[in-house]
């Protein structure tokens, strides 16, 4: 009956799954089990009692006989070198195979059996498979290393702990930290991460992916702190990093800065809000303007006859009279402001150069003040195409602004220069050539949670503004296709910088507007406009000037009218037509058809949008002169008068 032992020693010889020979004090084999003679072609008959090197020669060649020695003298041996096919000779047409020699726990140790005699116990494992799969995985953690070099988000991976254990090169940039030093450091402080409206910590997502076992988003407005203190806005997740069997082992974080996209997106949700405030706007201003023209008017009807009345200035009627014209005079100012970012407040461009301009505005503005400007304007500065008017309202902003902040003096430093900007340079603008502008000041600065609002309408820090110049600016440069952007740190200072497109036309002259006092004149003039209350101011000033009115409510009106007029022998010497008539044909239908009725015909535009390219391009359309709303008494008869007598040198 068979014992334990002979089924223990039928199992080491004919079912180990590896392979196992003994050799005595004389180094001789004594024993060799069925799988090495299956794997190296040697019968246990030829081998036992023959000495192992004479057998293996290539333990001694190859300097590890020593292991065996070592324990022929009572000393434990390691052998943690890995041995291939010259350990065990192979049979001849056999493939290569990779075999490691251990004993025990991989320890070449004596063994001592009951008679005292020394033996040693060899056993060789077949490693070759499990050697491929640790290549193969080398190889793929070596493509994983590579991919994560190259990707452009940042990634870092951790241990249970929350220890960092993986860095990629875009993780490096972002954090500030070498993979080498963020390696074994607590997450937190290498991926340091604040809220960005509050500046408090945010909480550390790898806690959160590690309690849970599940994917986390990071929280809106995450400003990711570098090692050197440079801040970013950053987006992305968190995910556990889970073995073929499901059990949890790190985790790993995917982020991405987003400063500029954020900043982009902020661009346009504010040129959104913009041009829809705009559009209301621009009706207000519209029907503003109307009120204007007809308070401004009537007041200047009250004091002409002040004046006849002997009231001159210093009478008490007289103040006051000009006091409210002084204010609808602001109004008007008002106005204007809210059609810069208006619908209405199309720029009216030309070729210019800013040059001259930028340093007259910033005299102008600092006069009589302790602030030195100081200039950096290229010599050879581009033109732009730009409205001269609207761009000095732009700069005047920025410099009363500047001057506002330095209440103590200081120095504003200006820049003016020439610049390519490619795809690259991180803002909403087309590639191509840009005239820089830079304003920097030494003033109290703007706190940062007042810099993202610092362009929107009627956002203001000062009691008496009215939170329209910053918006206005904002406005007027995005519809040159330009750029304007703000940086600031409190207590030192703030720097706009704006950018307009660059134009390959020379700029031309400046044309002097006519000085002259309005005559006065004859005729008949027709007046067509939706608003009652308009034509009837405007028809006292024509006849305080000495001319006779007619008023007609839109364009079908006004032509039926004047065609009547040609027909019975009392021609209008001249037609002023509101631009704009809600369901009704406006001027600038109407004066196609006028000019078809009568080729010589005098028509001058009016309009309550004082900046539509009509306006200012009235004769591409057809008119004779532009009235914008609200108008003076002044300026009503100084552009009737031009027009008609230019058409009288003809």
């Amino acid at each position: 009956m068979a014992t334990w032992k002979d089924i223990g020693a039928d199992w080491l010889n004919n079912y180990a799954p590896m392979g196992v020979f003994v050799v005595d004090e004389a180094l001789k084999i004594r024993f060799w089990n069925r799988w090495m003679e299956v794997h190296t072609g040697k019968d246990a008959q030829f081998v036992e009692g023959k000495p192992l090197f004479s057998v293996c020669p290539e333990i001694e060649t190859r300097g590890n006989a020593s292991y065996y020695r070592k324990a022929l003298s009572g000393e434990s041996a390691v052998l943690s070198q890995r041995f291939h096919s010259y350990l065990i000779p192979m049979p001849a047409g056999c493939a290569t195979r990779t075999f490691e020699c251990m004993q025990q726990t991989a320890r070449i140790e004596p063994v001592k059996p009951a008679d005292d005699t020394i033996s040693i116990v060899t056993l060789i494992e077949d490693v070759t498979e499990r050697l491929e799969r640790e290549e193969a995985l080398e190889r793929e953690r070596n493509r994983l290393a590579v991919t994560l070099r190259s990707i452009g988000d940042g990634v870092i991976a951790t241990d249970t702990e929350g220890r960092v254990r993986l860095v990629n090169r875009a993780a490096e940039n972002l954090t500030g930290w070498s993979s080498k030093e963020a390696m074994g450091e607590p997450l937190p402080r290498v991926f340091h991460i604040i809220n960005q409206q509050t500046r408090k910590p945010c909480e550390n997502p790898v806690e959160k992916v590690l309690e849970s076992g599940q994917v986390v988003g990071l929280a809106n407005h995450t400003m990711l702190i570098a090692k050197d203190g440079t801040e970013r806005m950053i987006a992305d997740s968190g995910s556990p990093i889970r073995d073929r069997e499901g059990n949890l082992y790190g985790a790993v974080l995917a982020f991405q800065d987003v400063t500029e996209k954020h900043k982009m997106e902020a661009e346009i949700f504010r040129s959104r809000n913009l041009e829809s405030l705009g559009v209301l706007a621009g009706g207000i201003a519209h029907d503003f303007n109307n009120i204007l023209a007809v308070i401004l008017g009537n007041l200047n009807l009250v004091k002409m006859d002040l004046v006849k009345m002997d009231l001159e200035p210093g009478s008490a009627t007289f103040e006051y009279t000009t006091e409210a014209e002084q204010a609808a005079q602001q109004a008007k100012g008002l106005s204007r402001q809210l059609l810069t970012f208006a619908k209405g407040g199309a720029p009216v461009k030309k070729t210019a150069l800013l040059s001259n301009a930028i340093r007259d505005t910033c005299g102008f503005a600092m006069r009589g003040t302790d602030i030195r400007c100081e200039y950096a304007i290229d010599e050879a500065l581009w033109p732009v195409e730009a409205d001269v008017e609207q761009m000095g309202q732009v700069l005047t902003n920025l410099f009363i602004n500047a001057r506002q902040a330095m209440p103590r003096g200081g120095v504003i430093w200006i820049t003016a220069r020439n610049e390519r900007l490619d795809r690259s340079s991180g803002m909403p603008l087309s590639p191509g050539r840009f005239v820089g502008i830079t304003i920097r000041d030494e003033g109290t600065g703007i706190p940062a949670d007042y810099l993202e609002r610092i362009f929107d309408p009627y956002f203001t820090t000062k009691q008496t503004g009215s939170g329209l110049g910053l918006a206005t600016a904002h406005s007027i440069i995005r519809k040159h296709g330009g750029h304007i952007s703000v940086a600031s740190v409190p207590d030192q200072g703030s720097t706009f910088t704006l950018y307009l497109p660059a134009s390959n036309r020379a700029p031309g002259r400046e044309v002097p507007l006519n000085g002259r006092e309005p005559a006065k004149g004859s005729g008949t003039i027709l007046i067509m406009d939706d608003d009652a209350a308009v034509c009837k101011i405007a028809s006292r000033l024509l006849e305080r000037l000495g001319y006779r009115t007619s008023v007609a409510g839109d364009g079908t009106e006004a032509l039926l009218m004047y065609e009547k007029a040609i027909k019975t022998g009392k021609p209008f010497a001249a037609v002023i037509m509101d631009l704009t008539i809600p369901g009704g044909m406006g001027g600038k239908e109407a004066v196609q058809e006028l000019l078809a009725l009568d080729p010589g015909a005098v028509a001058l535009v009016s309009s309550g949008y004082a900046n539509d390219p009509v306006m200012a391009h009235y004769a591409d359309y057809g008119f004779k002169g532009a009235v914008p709303k609200p108008f003076t008494l002044k300026e009503l008869g100084k552009e009737l008068g031009r027009a008609l007598e230019a058409v009288l040198k003809k």
